[in-house]
Parts: C-alpha cells; sequence; structure tokens
C-alpha cells in the first residue's frame, strides 16, 4: 500500500500542527482531530482512542467509529506517547500499562471515496485506520480490538470475491458470524448500515487478510418500532493472539459515509478498490 494517503476531494488540504502534551490549564481541543462537514463531521480525542471518531446523529444513539480498545480495561490510562494531529490525518504511539509491553501506533487518516468522481457523493466521507503493534517482550499477547458503534435502519452484508460484491440473503448479523472464518484471504467484507444518519448510509470494509475475526452484536433494548433504528456494535479483533519481539504486525480497516441514494452502487466500488489495494508490508 503507498505509503502517502489519499485525502478526499472535499478536504481541505493538510496542516502540519505540532502534537505535545496539554498542561492542566489547555483544554481537550488540542489533543483532537476534526474531520468532515455538515452531516459528516467527526471528532476524535487522541487521549480516548477507544471512543474512536464521534459523529452527531441528531438523535440519542451513538455513532462512534474505528475506535482501538487497546486494554481489556477500557478505563486504563492511553494518553498517547507521541502523535500529530493534520487537517487529513491523526496519528497516536500508544504503550498500554499491562505486562504486554505493547507500543500501538494507531493512524486515522482521510481518503478519497472510490467513487468521488461521482457528484452525488461529493460529500462522502471515508476514513481509514491503520494499526500496527509489536512487543518489547519474548513473546507477548498481541490481539487488539476495533469498534464501530451505530444505530441503523437496516443491515446488509456483502462479500467481494472472485472481482464482484454479492450480498448475503437473510439474517446479515449470522451471514457475518458463519461465513467469515471461511472466506480466502483475499475476500473483502462489506457491512452497509442504513440509516446511521440522516440521509446518509455507512459503509465498513475489513480485509480478510488482515482482521483475524470479527463480531456484530446487536445491542439493547431487543425490540424496537419498525422503521426505527436498532443500535448495533461492530468488533474487529487485528494481530496475532501471541506476537514475537522484533516483529510488526500492521491491519487497516475503513468506514464510509456517503449519502443513502444508491448506496448498493458504492459501497461496492469502497469494496473493489480496498479489495485492489497490496497488502500491508509487515
Amino acid at each position: 500500500m503507498p505509503d502517502d494517503s489519499g485525502t478526499a476531494s472535499c478536504a481541505p488540504k493538510p496542516t502540519p500542527l505540532a502534537w505535545r502534551p496539554a498542561p492542566p490549564h489547555e483544554t481537550p481541543e488540542k489533543l483532537t482531530w476534526q474531520c468532515g462537514s455538515g452531516a459528516t463531521a467527526g471528532r476524535l480525542d487522541l487521549r480516548q482512542p477507544y471512543h474512536g471518531i464521534a459523529f452527531d446523529t441528531g438523535r440519542s444513539d451513538l455513532l462512534r467509529l474505528l475506535g482501538v480498545r487497546l486494554s481489556p480495561s477500557q478505563a486504563a490510562a492511553s494518553s498517547p506517547v507521541d502523535g500529530w494531529v493534520r487537517a487529513a490525518d491523526a496519528f497516536g504511539v500508544y504503550e498500554p500499562h499491562d505486562s504486554r509491553r505493547l507500543r500501538v501506533t494507531a493512524q486515522w487518516r482521510l481518503e478519497t471515496p472510490a467513487a468521488a468522481v461521482r457528484a452525488e457523493i461529493c460529500d462522502t466521507i471515508a476514513i481509514e485506520l491503520v494499526l500496527s503493534a509489536q512487543t518489547s517482550r519474548g513473546t507477548s499477547a498481541g490481539t487488539l480490538a476495533v469498534e464501530c458503534q451505530f444505530a441503523s435502519t437496516e443491515l446488509l452484508v456483502g462479500w467481494w470475491q472472485d472481482s464482484q460484491l454479492r450480498w448475503a440473503e437473510g439474517d446479515s448479523l449470522e451471514s457475518l458470524r458463519t461465513t467469515w472464518n471461511r472466506l480466502p484471504p483475499t475476500a473483502v467484507c462489506c457491512l452497509l448500515c442504513r440509516g446511521v444518519v440522516a440521509d446518509q448510509s455507512l459503509a465498513v470494509c475489513l480485509r480478510r487478510d488482515e482482521v483475524r475475526h470479527v463480531l456484530a452484536a446487536a445491542l439493547p433494548p431487543p425490540l424496537v418500532a419498525p422503521g426505527q433504528p436498532r443500535s448495533y456494535c461492530l468488533t474487529s479483533w487485528c494481530f496475532p493472539t501471541l506476537i514475537e519481539k522484533g516483529v510488526l504486525h500492521r491491519s487497516r480497516l475503513r468506514a464510509t459515509l456517503g449519502t443513502s441514494t444508491a448506496d448498493r452502487e458504492w459501497a461496492s466500488e469502497t469494496a473493489a478498490a480496498f479489495a485492489a489495494e497490496p497488502p500491508l508490508l509487515q
């Protein structure tokens, strides 16, 4: 995958800002990344990577994308030991305070939507998370989880294989649970979530060769009125259960917010572009 990141066609040019630890009197905004605008305006606090990028849905439900769970206990200290914030990306280096002795780097960056040439999705925002981890121990538990929380009126699951995206029939959550482990390494999963924001759909794309396990679960309450959004949590586990000193592991995930009009079409283009990218160098 190229080192230089694409920038969404509607996004401003990056303006580098030096990152430094904030003294107590400084405001939290010094450590936050703002991306997008209008219905696709998101906010990331580098001190709370497990919250991910938060969007205002105009409702009581959450829309948080690409949060990194550095520790089984989310209350663990997670301020970055280094990092920066720019217009087109945010980068944090974390060293969780536990026996694993991990060094984790997370880069959230704007990507050019696969179908950005189409005027009707000019307001689409595509964000990619590139995650890497290594340990200073001989061997260590290395699996990290990435979470997306959202409320959706309808879920569709598609699988990009053999140069086409096939949408699963029936229960999308069950299809995701039973199919993931049987996919070939070259496959890409696309979870299309409708109604996450007014007139917006969300597509989350995962590469089978870079995500080890995935689970989408509906959150309480179990029953909602027809046509009303229901809350979900999508959890993706990256990296092997055990990692060795001196070995760098990398994974990436991509989330795209776009118009609900023709969302299957632009989601398919997004999955195709993601599948066409070369594997990350480890």
